[in-house]
Parts: structure tokens; C-alpha cells; sequence
């Protein structure tokens, strides 16, 4: 704790204490052409107020990631209800939820239902995740995009702004907290305008450093730990006197982490089950394994943007690129069998090493007058590709089991190389028109061609496997159509339809050879479509002190990737000729309907009481798909897995088929149906020169139905509640706040893997004698968890000068 305070004060001192502005909003575009007290978005491709827009937008603004203290990008969900998103443990890419349905970057790669940018760039979910830093804005869109900037997307948006440099003023931020859980992180910026009102330059950085999920391992002694340092340098140029505008930025992020997978003895749940070797309790955040998950990620992005203002239209040129390199090690002894061997440095574990380049141009037309006083209109293309190159090994542990050892012990681990390697472009064409009728009626529409190319494959042991040769073209053109009609200046409603679509998908890491025609059905899927229907208003009332708006959807989905949240267990015939039972995450394409809605209460009686509260419903349903099942009672239902089925078991079954498959209607997605956010603030002059003030987040999440085969992993609603209080300078110029995190220590189990961790090896006899297939050698005793973060309390200095 002393270092981190040590390190913590050592940044912040030599960065001249400078610090994230307390009120300050930044927004993502130059025009201020609504009150200083509404949010500008970037909804429509042009600053509007998030209130004048007929879609469900929630902007994150720089001052609430500053004074709710928000540090992680995944914190983002805290504050917005109905989207749930956090890190694959992997490092590899991230799952997010939001209106019923998932991103899973394991089958849908970068095409997931929400479409993630960085300053307008389209960018992979993964590079966000890393670092959250000197932000203007976070803009969340819900439902169907593509029509007016970036890629298709059927579930919604979220795009980062970061701050650009200030022509005209030096100034500077930074942003200082250290907590109780042997954590810190610092964040500062310098802006330096080198020719006034011409050219400027902003450097900002981040350096971060925590123990994580903080789970100890019972047998190794190694301390888990996330290491983060980023840099952002950005340069803008205003050469034309706003005629012509230019920005560039360059981000590089290292994160390194090494976490402990948690665990629970199974006969804390299962009364009747056997006792492990040592008790484990959910909330005692331990691990039996003996070997942590270790991942090292280096993320460098560029974007630019230039931006023409001539005879009242707005000609823009975005482009991006990105370089990932993600080396990873996995555990394989997830049944803790050689705890005592892998703590000793035997390395029985799957390691990854991916490198992945994104690149992107963008170039959009729009007017920035109104055509005839009636028109907006945005034309505009997008090229964009991206390739990445997987090289993982395939593990298989040999050993020495009872009656030759006792316990068993690791002998050997052999690795046998497999290489995922591919490439995909994008070239898509949009246009969207609105049209003004009078001062209350608004008519849009807005379509998008799209041509998606993808070649890919895998090679195992360097020959490629035909099974998952992969090289297609497809085209699709999708539209989206609205009407917004002003009731009055303060009352609006709107209705808005829309399509989309999103390439074939492919799920690797399964069998690699001896597989049925079943089993190569569930190993991909063909494009997926949906249909959107949406209806809301938006109100501003009492001087817009009372803001309330209410939206109902219903989306339709054919061949959306469902891809169960736990393994389904099949027969592999890969390497032997009579199989080994084996889990994987097949992939099926599966009809889905959702329908929701969302709901926001904002009130502010005063200057110095704030008050507001979103509420989200929404419930995704798969409507009769087939999925990849385990169905040993040939009932048609999934069976309820308490353990994995013997080889003989599933050779019964389904025979030369390897797996089983149902006919479902059950939840698409782990998300909470509910979900909701109150949020409040009180603040009160203290003197001329020092206000304090004292604010609240409740985050709150309804029951939720995870895995339907699971029957020990559906969780109880909970909300999580944080506190701040502190006292600050009227300008902004400084800040100094306690705060305390899911201060009741609310706990809640929130994924609970399906079944006892399984280590899967092969069995042998000393002394060189025969290997023989075994399949699964040891069920556990424990459960692998996921859990709610522990209770945080802290301190968060922020300090600032000039144009911060």
C-alpha cells in the first residue's frame, strides 16, 4: 500500500498535479448550439442535444467518469442500465450484452452486436478495455445503427471520444486515487497550443496497478496483479480558420495480469457431495488450481480525421489503424489434480500468442446549412480489413495415475501446435435524408450496401484443415426509417424501424478431425439478419429541470450465433480412434425475438440537488432453435449437467453422431431481464473559495436465468451502492474526495461453471510403458466462479489549470 502511494504521489508531482476537471463536459463536436445544462451527442453525425434525437442515447461525460471515479472502461455499465460487458479472462476480445442478446468475440469475432469506436474509428472491443483515460465523452446508442457513419451493427453502438487539444490556452489535468486494495491509478494530460488558434498538442497518459480479482491460491503463493501504462499523444491543426480542420492521435497501452481462476468447493452448494481437500467458500476468493491465467497485451492505435467546411457542406475523411499482440497461458489442471506439480513450475497450461491489424477509412459528405431550408442529408463509404494470426497449442498432459502413483502425478505435457489465421474487408456504401416538414415533423431514412469478404482457416501441426477452410463473399443492404413529430417545444415522439446484418460466423477450438456432419453444423453458422421496431418520447419539463423519456422495441433475429455460456460435452475422435468425452462451445443459428424497453427520470428542484434514475427491461428469447445438446433420456430437452457422461454413455447415445442436439425456447443471453441505476448529488457553497458536496450511484440488477442445463449458477437480484463525498474549488480547479465502492459489501456468485472443474489428460504407466486414451482423469471437487467485486474505499485527488 505504501508504494502504491509512494508511485501515486511520485506521477502526480512530476506532472505538475494536474487534474480532470470536476465539471467539465466535453463534447465530441465543435458547435455549441444548445444550453450549457443539456448533453451534446454525436448521434446524427452533428451536435444536437441528446433530448432532440429519436433514438435511446446515454453519453458518459468526462465529469462523470471523473467525480463517479470510473476506471475501468467496463465501469461504464454501472451507469448504464441493461448493458453488461466485461474482459474474456483469455485477454482475448470481451462478452457484452445489451437489448437481449450478446457479443461473444469467440464466434462473432469483431462483428458483434455492439459496434465499438474510438474517436469514430471502428475499432475491436478488446483495445478499449485496457485504459480509460483523458475521455471527453462515452456515447451509448441502443438499437440498429450503420446508416450514418461506421459498420452495421443490430444491437446498438458505443463510441469514446477522447479530448482533443485546445488552440488557444495552455493548461493541464491529473487524477490521482489510491484505494485499500493495494491499488492506484494515476492519470494527467498537458495541453500546449504551439501556434495559437493553429496548432496544438495534448500528451496524456495513464499508469495503473492493482491485484485484480484478488483471488489467492491455496498452494501457490504468487500474488495476482494488472499492471497498466498508456500514452495518447494527439495533434490538431486549424490551418483555414476553421475551414479545414485536422486531428491525429497515437495510443499505446501495456496491460500485464496475473489472475487466479476462483473456485468453490462443490459441497458447499451440494450438501451431498464429497468434501475437497480443503474447504473453499465462495466469499473467501481462493483457488485450488496451483497455476494463474497470465496475459500480456501491447494495443497501438492511430486515427486521424480531416474535417473541410466549404459552400455549406462538410466533406470528412476518418481513418484508423490498430496492432494487437495478445500472449496468453491458460491453465489446463482446472481439476486441481497436480495443484502441487504446476505451483512447482510445471507449466500444464494452453498458451496463445495472437497478432491482429485492424485499418479503416471513412469518407462522409453532409451539408452543414439546410438544403432548402428542409434537408440534411449524410452520404458517405467506408473500407475497411483486418487479419489476425493465432497461434495456440492443444495440450495433453501425461501422467502417472493410481495404483502407480499416489496421488497421480504430471509427468510430461505435450503441445501440439495449431495456427488460426485469417482475413476479412468490409467495403459498404451509405446515405441517409432527413427531411424537415414545418417546425414539428421530422421524416428520415437511411440505407447501407455492404460487400464483406472473409478467408481464413486453421492448420494443425502446419496442415491446414480443410473443416475449417473458410472463403466467401456476401452482400447485403440494409435500411433504417423514422419519424419524430414535436408534440411541443418541450414533448417529442418518435418511431423508428431498421435492419441489419452481420457475416457468417465460425467457432474454433473444437474437434479438430473425426467430426460427424452433426457436429460440423454446430461448428458454423450463416449470416444474420433481424428486423427492429422502436417507439419513444422524450419530454423536458418545468424549465427542463424535469426530463423523462420512455422507450418500448421489438427486435427479430434469424441465425443469431448462439453460443452456450458452458461447454457441451461430445465425443472427439481427433486423435483417437474409440473418442474421449469432451466439452466445447459449439455454435448454432438460432431464431431470436426480444422485445424491452427503457426508461429515464432526470429532476433537478435546484442548483444544488440532482436526481436521476434509468430503468431497462428487456428479454431475449430463443423461439424453437436446434442447439448442440447433452440429451442422455432422449427427452428432447437438455439434460441438467451434475457431471460429465461416460465415454460409453455417449457412445449409446448418439453414436457416429458425437453429440446431441435440442429443440429449444429459453433465454438468449446471462444478462438480468432488469436492470437500473439511481444516481443523486448534493452539494453546498462551504465558502467563497470551497464547495462540498456528498453523491450516491445504486446500481441495481434483477434475477437472471443463466445457463438453462446449469442448475446452480441462476443468480439473485442485488444492487451495489457507492458513496462519495469530498469538497472542491467552484472553478474545478481542485478536488479531494473519499468514496467508498459497493459500500454494504453486497456478495452475490455470479456464473458458477457447469459442473466440477474436469482435467482432461491421458493416462500412462512409468518407465516408458503404453499410453492409453482416458478421457476426463479427475472430476474435482470444486466449482469454477465468477464473483461480485469486493468493497473498495479510497481517496481521489484532482487537481487543474487553464484549459485542463
Amino acid at each position: 500500500m505504501k508504494s502504491a502511494i509512494r508511485a501515486a504521489s511520485f506521477i502526480g508531482v512530476s506532472l505538475l498535479s494536474l487534474s480532470v476537471p470536476a465539471f467539465a463536459q466535453e463534447a465530441p463536436g465543435e458547435d455549441e448550439t444548445v444550453s450549457a445544462n443539456e448533453i451534446v451527442v454525436q448521434a446524427r453525425r452533428k451536435d444536437e442535444s441528446a433530448q432532440d434525437v429519436p433514438v435511446v442515447v446515454q453519453a458518459v461525460t468526462s465529469e462523470d467518469i471523473a467525480k463517479l471515479n470510473l476506471r475501468k472502461f467496463e465501469d461504464v455499465t454501472s451507469v448504464v442500465p441493461g448493458l453488461s460487458m466485461g474482459a474474456n479472462a483469455n485477454g482475448i476480445g470481451v462478452t457484452a450484452t445489451v437489448r437481449g442478446v450478446n457479443y461473444d468475440v469467440n464466434v462473432s469475432g469483431n462483428n458483434g452486436t455492439i459496434q465499438f469506436y474510438q474517436n469514430d474509428v471502428p475499432v475491436a472491443a478488446g483495445l478499449l478495455f485496457n485504459a480509460l483515460f483523458d475521455v471527453g465523452q462515452i456515447e451509448v446508442l441502443r438499437g440498429p445503427q450503420g446508416t450514418l457513419k461506421g459498420r452495421s451493427a443490430p444491437s446498438g453502438s458505443i463510441t469514446v471520444y477522447t479530448r482533443r487539444p485546445n488552440l488557444s490556452e495552455v493548461g493541464g489535468n491529473a487524477d490521482i486515487t489510491v484505494n485499500d486494495l493495494h491499488g492506484f491509478n494515476t492519470k494527467a494530460a498537458l495541453n500546449i497550443p504551439v501556434i495559437a488558434d493553429k496548432l496544438g498538442v495534448r500528451i496524456a497518459g495513464v499508469v495503473a496497478e492493482g491485484r485484480g480479482n484478488d483471488v489467492r491460491d491455496i498452494v501457490n503463493p504468487q500474488m495476482p496483479s494488472d499492471k497498466t501504462k498508456g500514452l495518447r499523444a494527439s495533434i490538431r491543426a486549424n490551418p483555414l480558420d476553421d475551414m479545414l480542420m485536422l486531428d491525429f492521435a497515437y495510443q499505446v497501452v501495456k496491460r500485464d495480469t496475473i489472475q487466479f481462476g476462483q473456485q468453490e468447493s462443490v459441497n458447499q452448494v451440494v450438501t451431498s457431495a464429497a468434501a475437497s481437500p480443503v474447504t473453499i467458500f465462495a466469499k473467501n476468493r481462493q483457488s485450488a488450481i496451483g497455476t494463474p491465467q497470465t496475459n500480456n497485451q501491447l494495443f497501438q492505435t492511430y486515427d486521424w480525421q480531416a474535417k473541410l467546411n466549404l459552400a455549406g457542406q462538410s466533406l470528412t475523411y476518418v481513418g484508423g489503424y490498430s496492432r494487437q499482440h495478445l500472449a496468453s497461458f491458460a491453465p489446463s489442471d482446472t481439476g486441481s489434480v497436480f495443484a502441487v506439480d504446476s505451483s512447482g513450475g510445471v507449466e500444464f497450461g494452453q498458451p496463445t500468442d495472437t497478432v491482429s491489424h485492424n485499418s479503416s477509412h471513412e469518407v462522409r459528405l453532409q451539408n452543414v446549412d439546410r438544403i432548402g431550408g428542409i434537408f440534411d442529408y449524410v452520404v458517405g463509404a467506408l473500407w475497411a480489413k483486418g487479419d489476425s494470426d493465432t497461434l495456440f497449442k492443444s495440450v495433453t498432459g501425461i501422467a502417472i495415475a493410481p495404483p502407480f502413483s499416489t496421488p497421480a502425478r504430471l509427468v510430461n505435457v505435450v503441445l501440439t501446435p495449431i495456427a488460426r489465421f485469417g482475413e476479412n474487408s468490409e467495403q459498404s456504401y451509405f446515405a441517409n435524408l432527413t427531411a424537415h416538414l414545418g417546425d414539428r415533423l421530422e421524416l428520415s431514412g437511411g440505407i447501407r450496401s455492404i460487400t464483406y469478404k472473409d478467408n481464413s482457416g486453421l492448420a494443425v501441426s502446419g496442415v491446414v484443415n480443410p473443416l475449417f477452410n473458410r472463403n466467401f463473399t456476401e452482400k447485403k443492404t440494409v435500411y433504417q426509417a423514422a419519424v419524430k413529430y414535436n408534440v411541443t417545444d418541450d414533448v417529442m415522439v418518435y418511431a423508428s424501424t431498421g435492419t441489419s446484418w452481420r457475416p457468417s460466423t465460425v467457432a474454433i477450438g473444437g474437434p479438430t478431425g473425426g467430426v460427424s456432419a452433426r457436429q460440423a453444423s454446430f461448428l458454423a453458422t450463416g449470416p444474420e439478419t433481424s428486423e427492429s421496431y422502436e417507439a419513444g418520447i422524450k419530454t423536458s419539463l418545468l424549465d427542463r429541470r424535469v426530463t423523462f423519456n420512455l422507450t418500448g422495441y421489438y427486435q427479430k433475429f434469424q441465425n443469431y450465433p448462439y453460443r452456450a455460456s458452458s461447454g457441451i460435452y461430445a465425443i472427439d475422435r481427433t486423435n483417437s480412434a474409440g473418442g474421449t468425452v469432451t466439452p466445447f462451445n459449439y455454435v448454432s443459428g438460432v431464431p431470436v425475438d426480444v422485445k424491452g424497453f427503457e426508461a429515464e427520470l432526470a429532476f433537478r428542484p435546484n442548483d444544488n440537488i440532482s436526481l436521476s434514475t434509468i430503468l431497462a427491461y428487456s428479454k431475449g428469447r430463443i423461439k424453437d432453435g436446434t442447439i448442440p445438446c447433452l440429451d442422455l433420456n432422449n427427452d428432447g430437452a437438455p439434460d441438467i449437467v451434475s457431471a460429465p457422461p461416460t465415454l460409453a454413455q455417449l457412445e449409446a447415445d448418439v453414436g457416429a453422431n458425437n453429440i446431441d442436439q435440442c429443440t429449444v425456447a429459453f433465454n438468449s443471453n446471462l444478462a438480468p431481464s432488469w436492470s437500473g441505476t439511481v444516481q443523486g448529488e448534493y452539494n453546498v457553497p462551504l465558502s467563497d473559495s470551497m464547495n462540498g458536496y456528498l453523491r450516491g450511484l445504486f446500481t441495481w440488477k434483477g434475477n437472471s436465468v443463466n445457463d438453462p442445463v446449469n442448475a446452480f449458477d441462476d443468480v439473485k437480484s442485488y444492487g451495489l451502492l457507492n458513496m462519495y463525498a469530498g469538497v472542491r474549488a467552484p472553478d474545478g480547479q481542485w478536488e479531494v474526495s473519499l468514496y467508498g465502492k459497493n459500500i454494504t459489501n453486497t456478495f452475490r456468485v455470479l456464473n458458477r461453471s457447469n459442473g466440477p472443474a474436469v482435467t482432461t489428460l491421458r493416462g500412462g504407466i512409468p518407465l516408458g510403458g503404453p499410453v492409453t486414451s482416458s478421457g476426463p482423469l479427475s472430476t474435482s471437487n470444486y466449482y469454477g466462479i465468477g464473483v461480485t467485486e469486493p468493497r473498495e474505499f479510497g481517496i481521489n485527488l484532482r487537481l487543474a489549470f487553464g484549459s485542463r
